[in-house]
């Protein structure tokens, strides 16, 4: 008490003075700890190791985090305060070992990995000490601290954004012999840092290191590296290692636990690697074996996976044994889980017709939407407005309405360009004023961040409801960013925007507007399908100050007569009417 003043006004606490029954605390001159036996009715005291003493303060922090209240007053946390503190000052003091075990100890306390404080301290001292270490030494790979910090610091949300931290990790990292086991771990922890994802010097150590060990991994390290992996655009076109990837998945499947073939799955699929078919016919088979072990999340998971590989699509088998799956465990689905299936099965179309899916989706999200972020609620409406048999579900478009307009504020521009395409399908929903009046409010603050996409689709939601043709700001607004993003359209695009603004007269004299559309239209014409050519031609008609642009309706006349010749009986029945009522128009042979 004498050397560390700031413990005496705890002298009376008997939480404390049952931890120096245990041991004293004191600090020398020099500031290493010393911490001796202390017991009432024994002579003398046993010195220790400072690294021994070191360990047990931070154990003992470590024990009192778990421990919340460990004797219901307030005295018990601001003692945790003083202890971390000191822990903290002491810690440049040791050696990267002894502070690699202190630093997997203490993030295995959810209440200390919350401590920024003493995060931030930890993370200073790890720096000084990977400054010191000398990287080539043989440390056995269970207790490389490199590594050890790595792959702990990553848990740790707000150390993220550290780069100065990253950075001193990346280059200990690249100048250090890893295992298979370390590779995994690195590769794992470094994916979740933003400022590293495009450091090609870091990835490219990673996959030459991945593919040396590929053989020595275990299937649950593989399944760490094709999940981090995934995450890093600058690989995701490297065909050699991704070839050698999939060999390892597949040779290794058979011994994979459930958790890691869902990881493979979820990996895999978002790179785009869908033209390997024995690699998907093994990890669909290896996953239908243990389907009844995974859980709903897990689940979810294979769905929107598998969803997005085009040779599993047509597996009927596939999607309705995952289907089955799902109907079990929807009362064990968060609203991630019930998000992730909407979007995933919205992609089967052999699925549109089960209405047991369908039914037991729309009950998960009634029962879940109170808990759902904006992108979930999006997403389930996008996923359910691509299926006939849901959009004459009042109650569940109703809920999904009422969250969506409650959630306004924070939808991105993602959010609100899905609302606004799949709500527009709804047509119980067509005249909810206070919806379409939310969602317009909400396009226009996020108008800045909107892509071609984006803007598309909310030009292609509101010109289908009649109440919304007349919001002069709201239509100026979309045909301004539709102007500035024109270099980026596809022929899919130009058609969307010349059927959706044609459709209000607030746009009908804006020059620059038309004048754009009409040269993007003759640039993409041979892009263009029936149904573009037709809304193209339906649309301009409709623009008077377009209709002596010989140039643009030269190009819709021959676009046309092509497209017709490429129609079927059906086809052609559907576009007739749209030609029937265009207005006739000088150098176009209606």
């Amino acid at each position: 008490f004498v050397l560390i003043p700031e413990l005496t006004m705890y002298r009376t606490s008997s939480g404390f003075r049952r931890l120096l029954t245990l041991h004293s605390i004191v600090s020398t001159r020099s500031g290493q700890l010393r911490l001796s036996q202390s017991s009432v009715g024994k002579k003398g005291s046993i010195r220790r190791h400072p690294t021994v003493r070191y360990k047990q303060l931070v154990w003992e922090i470590y024990r009192r985090s778990k421990r919340r209240n460990w004797d219901g007053t307030s005295e018990d946390r601001e003692e945790l305060a003083h202890l971390v503190h000191i822990a903290i000052n002491q810690a440049m003091n040791f050696d990267a070992e002894t502070l690699g075990w202190c630093v997997s100890t203490l993030s295995k306390s959810p209440e200390m990995v919350a401590n920024k404080v003493l995060w931030r301290g930890l993370a200073r001292a790890a720096m000084q000490c990977v400054a010191h270490h000398n990287h080539a030494q043989a440390v056995p790979p269970s207790v490389n601290p490199v590594i050890t910090y790595v792959s702990c610091f990553s848990k740790v949300s707000f150390l993220l954004s550290d780069w100065a931290l990253w950075a001193a990790l990346r280059d200990a990292v690249v100048e250090t012999q890893l295992s298979s086991r370390e590779v995994a771990l690195c590769v794992s922890s470094f994916s979740r840092v933003r400022s590293l994802l495009f450091d090609r010097v870091l990835w490219k150590f990673l996959t030459a290191a991945a593919l040396d060990l590929g053989t020595e991994m275990a299937s649950s390290d593989i399944a760490k590296c094709v999940n981090g992996f995934s995450k890093i655009r600058s690989i995701s076109r490297n065909h050699d290692f991704w070839t050698g990837i999939c060999d390892l998945v597949r040779h290794t499947s058979d011994g994979m636990n459930p958790q890691d073939l869902v990881k493979c799955v979820n990996g895999l699929s978002s790179l785009g690697v869908a033209g390997d078919r024995p690699l998907w016919e093994t990890l669909k088979q290896a996953v239908i074996v243990v389907l009844e072990s995974l859980s709903p999340h897990d689940i979810a998971n294979c769905v929107i996976g598998f969803s997005k590989i085009s040779s599993l699509i047509g597996d009927r088998i596939l999607w309705e044994t995952l289907a089955t799956a799902i109907v079990h465990v929807q009362n064990g689905m968060g609203p991630r889980d019930v998000a992730m299936s909407v979007n995933g099965f919205s992609k089967v179309k052999t699925l549109y017709s089960s209405k047991f899916i369908w039914e037991a989706l729309g009950n998960a999200v009634v029962s879940t939407v109170d808990e759902m972020n904006p992108k979930e609620v999006a997403g389930c409406v996008n996923g359910f407005s691509k299926v006939k048999t849901v959009l004459t579900s009042p109650s569940l478009w109703e809920t999904l309405g009422k969250a969506a307009v409650s959630l306004r504020k924070q939808m991105n521009s993602q959010d609100v360009a899905n609302c606004t395409n799949g709500f527009s399908k709804v047509p119980a929903l067509i005249g909810n004023h206070n919806l379409w009046k939310a969602l317009c409010r909400a396009a226009l603050l996020n108008m800045e961040e909107m892509s071609v996409q984006h803007v598309a689709n909310c030009v292609n939601g509101f010109s289908k409801v009649q109440l919304l043709l007349g919001e002069e700001h709201l239509w100026k607004s979309l045909s301004t960013a539709a102007v500035f993003l024109g270099n980026e359209m596809s022929a899919q695009h130009v058609s969307n925007f010349v059927n959706g603004f044609s459709k209000t007269r607030i746009l009908t004299d804006r020059e620059p507007l038309w004048k754009a559309l009409a040269r993007s239209t003759v640039l993409l014409s041979k892009q263009m399908t029936s149904q573009g050519a037709a809304n193209c031609v339906n649309g301009f008609s409709k623009i008077e100050l377009l209709r002596d642009d010989r140039k643009l309706w030269g190009t819709l006349e021959q676009l046309v007569i092509s497209q017709v010749e490429r129609m079927n009986v059906q086809e052609l029945a559907q576009r007739q009417s749209i030609f029937v009522n265009t207005k006739p128009v000088v150098g176009f042979n209606n």
